[in-house]
């Protein structure tokens, strides 16, 4: 969300801000949550995989486990593509708008 706010202040409203003080904050507000579910979910996830590691002794295990833990880089990287993607659908639809609505003032 953050990468899609910036997008849009940068390339359509000449770098001002999109959001109101009180959004801006609770959006960072709600990243810093996500990103301490993430963490205390990888957390639980160590703790439990230590408590079993003594009951894993097939070679595959370790990469079974690496398997499980999220990675908040990776998240990042495979939501890129969609934000933008969707931050282009928003904005063209505004603009659709927009021109719908010039068009409807100056009877055209």
């Amino acid at each position: 969300m953050r990468r899609a706010t910036e997008i849009v202040e940068q390339h359509y409203l000449d770098g001002q801000p999109s959001l109101f003080v009180e959004a801006a904050e609770g959006l960072d507000q709600l990243a810093g949550l996500v990103q301490e579910l993430i963490d205390g979910y990888n957390e639980d996830l160590a703790s439990r995989l230590e408590d079993q590691q003594k009951l894993l002794s097939d070679a595959g295990s370790k990469e079974q486990e690496l398997g499980l833990i999220i990675d908040p880089t990776g998240v990042n990287g495979k939501i890129e593509a969609p934000v933008n993607d969707r931050v282009a659908y928003v904005v063209d639809v505004a603009k659709a708008e927009a021109h719908r609505q010039t068009a409807a003032i100056f009877g055209r």
